[in-house]
């Protein structure tokens, strides 16, 4: 593969969300990018698509050399989501960018600077901790933390351009007063119209239950949402998504959903694809996400276009951008009642959330902001 004749170099881990980039990439700057993935080979789950993509395992000679004699060929380096490995910092080149996934922006960074991620923290580090004594654990993982803060910190001091939400880069910004000179520009990965499939796009929700978060990570803050929506005391059946997330708090909020709810508590613990993981929405009316970051958000659009009445805490800067758009959407804290999870929304204000997302995230929109933001480098 000659990279020398590749403008830009996509550097990702192994997630869901990146083959779609690299379809709408490559329609719109065919052979003009290299996806590199960091992981190896053998580990490889979600990433299918093989033109154009690298895979080096980011500990090997391969992966070493290539960044120490190859990719200064690049014309712009740009790293989607800076999560869990500090690998990252090895990358050196004058023009690197950052598209921000929410966990690298909220827990490596500004939860370490006081941002609020989880309700009850106790519970958080007493699952974490296992059979290690809680205080200890938590004083370890803090410190860890840190050091990899600062390692995040020295890589985005040689960033020129963030692609973030406008109230997740007023946030950095706010808890990184040094980072107020980046540029800073709208990114999504998220075509509506190419997310669902046929026998569905046209459809809304029709069930009653309710659907609660989407993984089994710890900022969610499932068992504060269950016993909220206990408390309500509705009988519809509670759907939650434990398939993808840390196995420990997969384990933990299926046993305390079962308990909580008993034979209304359907986990879902199998990995589903995603036509059938969205078929699955049909079967809802409330979607209840319980992040106080930005977090969910494909989950969060089809939930909305589905027709399906959307709960956020007002924390979450998601609540503020969606109603920025004009969608209509509800707060945990004040709307979370036996009524408002059993009222399904009005066709007319169906019919608005679609047309609200139509505008912002279909494929054509999605593909105008990739346009607009890769068309040249810095």
């Amino acid at each position: 593969m000659n990279k020398s004749k590749y403008r830009l170099l996509h550097v990702f881990l192994d997630e869901k969300i990146v083959d779609t980039f690299i379809s709408m990439m490559e329609v719109l700057f065919p052979e003009d990018s290299i996806y590199l993935i960091l992981t190896h080979k053998d580990l490889l789950k979600n990433v299918k698509t093989v033109k154009n993509v690298m895979i080096l395992n980011p500990h090997s000679r391969k992966f070493r050399d290539f960044i120490s004699s190859q990719i200064i060929s690049f014309q712009e380096v740009v790293f989607h989501g800076l999560l869990g490995l500090n690998i990252y910092n090895q990358f050196k080149h004058p023009n690197m960018s950052w598209v921000t996934w929410g966990g690298d922006l909220y827990e490596t960074l500004l939860y370490h600077k006081g941002y609020r991620i989880y309700i009850n923290d106790y519970e958080y580090w007493k699952v974490r901790s296992g059979r290690v004594p809680t205080i200890l654990y938590r004083f370890l993982w803090n410190l860890r933390g840190k050091i990899n803060m600062y390692k995040k910190l020295d890589l985005i001091n040689r960033i020129k351009r963030v692609y973030a939400m406008e109230l997740d880069y007023n946030l950095l910004v706010h808890y990184f007063p040094k980072f107020n000179s980046l540029t800073h520009s709208y990114l999504t990965y998220y075509p509506i119209d190419e997310m669902l499939n046929e026998d569905i796009v046209n459809k809304f929700v029709s069930g009653e239950n309710i659907w609660v978060n989407h993984s089994a990570c710890a900022s969610g803050n499932h068992v504060e949402i269950y016993k909220l929506i206990k408390n309500t005391h509705t009988q519809r059946v509670v759907y939650s998504p434990l398939s993808y997330g840390d196995s420990k708090f997969k384990s933990y909020f299926t046993d305390k959903g079962k308990q909580i709810f008993q034979e209304q508590f359907y986990p879902i613990i199998d990995f589903l694809s995603r036509s059938e993981y969205y078929r699955l929405f049909l079967d809802a009316n409330a979607f209840v996400f319980g992040h106080l970051r930005q977090c969910a958000e494909g989950n969060i659009i089809i939930a909305l276009y589905l027709g399906g009445k959307c709960f956020l805490y007002k924390q979450n800067p998601l609540y503020e951008y969606y109603k920025g758009l004009g969608c209509i959407v509800y707060s945990i804290e004040d709307d979370l009642n036996k009524q408002s999870l059993e009222e399904p929304l009005s066709l007319s204000i169906r019919k608005l959330n679609r047309r609200l997302i139509l505008d912002n995230f279909s494929y054509q929109r999605v593909m105008e902001i990739l346009r607009t933001n890769f068309s040249s480098s810095l």
